[in-house]
């Protein structure tokens, strides 16, 4: 299930998890990105990218993108513009958690958009990994 789909970009980050973990892929999804998209994501996900995203918080969206599949150790996540489909996939093992990102190029421009984005992305993905796994820890955490 959800094997990814294909593609004119696409990138993994994977992160080995120093404890394991049996948070499903769809916490770490919401872990990674939220519910709702803050004002950096709505700059590159709605202004740059040009994105129609959900405008509200729902169990079939995350961060704005539909839920298209989702399972205990993956979830997919989609939006779309004018010229590009944008796949955010969430794979959560009890050792490892992954991001894939993937761009399906559907105009001329998406690889003009896409291409300088795309290092601003490899460069911040490792971090939004690091800060889901301590938000996962917090959330795992026993009260006491």
């Amino acid at each position: 299930m959800i094997p990814g789909p294909e593609a004119d970009y696409a990138d993994e980050f994977a992160l080995a998890l120093e404890e394991p973990s049996a948070a499903s892929a769809e916490s770490w999804a919401r872990a990674l990105f939220g519910d709702t998209p803050d004002r950096g994501q709505l700059l590159i996900f709605r202004g740059l990218l040009r994105l129609h995203l959900a405008r509200t918080a729902s169990p079939d969206t995350v961060v704005g993108f539909a839920v298209v599949e989702r399972a205990k150790e993956a979830i997919r996540l989609q939006a779309s513009s004018d010229f590009l489909h944008c796949h955010l996939i969430v794979r959560a093992r009890r050792d490892q958690v992954s991001l894939t990102t993937a761009m399906q190029y559907t105009g001329r421009r998406a690889a003009l958009i896409w291409r300088p984005l795309s290092i601003v992305h490899r460069r911040l993905a490792p971090g939004l990994l690091r800060d889901a796994e301590e938000e996962i820890r917090a959330a795992e955490q026993p009260d006491a």
